[in-house]
């Protein structure tokens, strides 16, 4: 019986172990991201839109080699709405559609 406990017990501690290690690794692989959106955020709201489009324009580079579906959504809206406010609306309209076809509310 004790050693069916100290299998399980290292089964669990192997598992917990996994998920702390995949945690980690997708945090470390979105901290770029989420520093580019702050930054990104920053400017924004500072009016300063060149630097808050070419902001989101690399975090869309870096979410789409990592194929994160969330963060593309989030700067493909973030672009548009950039557009909209330096009044290309052409450009914002292309932009903010195409972030709702990577939303994770759109996803199956």
């Amino acid at each position: 019986m004790n050693t069916l406990k100290t299998i399980t017990l290292a089964l669990l501690l192997v598992i917990l172990l996994s998920v702390a290690v995949l945690m980690i690794v997708g945090y470390v692989s979105q901290k770029p991201l989420i520093q580019l959106n702050q930054e990104a955020e920053k400017t924004y709201y500072a009016a300063d839109y060149p630097t808050a489009l070419e902001k989101c324009q690399t975090g869309l580079e870096k979410a789409r080699e990592l194929g994160d579906k969330s963060y593309i959504s989030q700067f493909l809206g973030s672009i548009g709405v950039v557009y909209r406010n330096i009044v290309q609306y052409e450009k914002a309209l292309t932009y903010i559609p195409a972030s709702l076809d990577y939303s994770p509310r759109n996803q199956g």
